[in-house]
C-alpha cells in the first residue's frame, strides 16, 4: 500500500479494502511509516476493511504510523473472518517525531477496532485520547511516559490452543518492553507498550517471524521494506 503523499493532514481520508477470497493467501504491507501531520482543527480519516474467506490467510502489517504534535487522526478497522479463515493484522503507533525530540502532547488519536466472526460480532475496541494528551501518556497508570504502542489480534480456530505458546515467546523478548497476551472469543489478543520505539519495533517484529512460522509454516522473516 503506497500513500504517494508521504503522510495525511486534517481533511484527509483514506479507505483501504481487502479481500482474500476463499482459500487464497496474501500478504499486505506499506512501503514506510505512515506520517500523520499537525493539524489546524481537522481530523484526518483512515478507514480499513479486512475480509477473509473460507479456508484463507491473510497478513495485514502496515509500518507504523507516526502521530507528529497536534495531529489529528480517526482511524477505524474493521475486520470480517468467515469459517477457518486466518487473519493475523497488527499496527504500531509512535507518539511524536522522537528524533526531532518533539512528542505528541496534544491533537486527537482515536484508533478503533470491529472484528466480525462467522456473522458476530466478537470484539470491539478503541484507543481514544484528546487535547491534553501529554498528562495520559505522562500518568503511571496509563502509559506511564511510553512513547509508543503495539496491537496484534490473531484470529483463528486455533487461537486459544496457542494461547500458552505466544505467553512463553513475549516472555522470552527484551525485558524493557511491556507486553500481555489475552485471548477473548477465540482472538488472540496480544499489547506492546515502551519508552523505547526501537526496542518494540524489534520485539513486535520477532513476534511476527515466529508467530507465521508456528501457524501459517511460512518463512520466519518479514517483508524486506521492513528492513530498510
Amino acid at each position: 500500500v503506497v500513500n504517494t503523499a508521504g503522510g495525511l493532514v486534517g481533511g484527509d481520508k483514506i479507505s483501504v479494502e481487502v479481500i482474500v477470497e476463499k482459500k487464497a493467501n496474501a500478504l499486505v504491507t506499506t512501503q514506510s511509516a505512515e506520517k500523520v501531520y499537525r493539524s489546524a482543527g481537522t481530523d484526518a480519516k483512515i478507514e480499513i476493511n479486512l475480509i477473509v474467506e473460507a479456508g484463507s490467510w491473510l497478513e495485514y502489517l502496515p509500518q507504523e504510523t507516526i502521530l507528529f504534535e497536534g495531529s489529528r487522526l480517526r482511524r477505524q478497522t474493521h475486520v470480517n473472518v468467515e469459517r477457518d479463515g486466518k487473519l493475523i493484522a497488527g499496527e504500531i503507533v509512535v507518539f511524536g517525531r522522537l528524533g526531532y525530540g518533539e512528542h505528541f502532547q496534544t491533537g486527537l488519536i482515536h484508533d478503533g477496532w470491529e472484528i466480525i466472526r462467522d456473522g458476530k460480532l466478537v470484539w470491539v475496541d478503541a484507543l481514544h485520547m484528546q487535547d491534553d494528551i501529554a498528562s495520559i501518556i505522562a500518568d503511571p497508570a496509563c502509559f506511564d511516559g511510553a512513547v509508543s504502542m503495539a496491537t496484534t489480534v490473531y484470529i483463528g480456530p486455533d487461537a486459544e490452543d496457542n494461547l500458552p505458546v505466544v505467553q512463553k515467546f513475549l516472555e522470552s523478548l527484551n525485558s524493557g518492553v511491556l507486553s500481555s497476551v489475552t485471548c477473548v472469543n477465540g482472538i488472540l489478543i496480544i499489547r506492546w507498550l515502551s519508552k523505547d520505539i526501537l526496542d518494540l519495533r524489534n520485539d513486535f517484529c520477532a513476534f511476527w517471524r515466529a508467530f507465521r512460522n508456528k501457524i501459517a509454516g511460512l518463512p520466519a522473516k518479514l517483508p524486506r521494506l521492513w528492513n530498510m
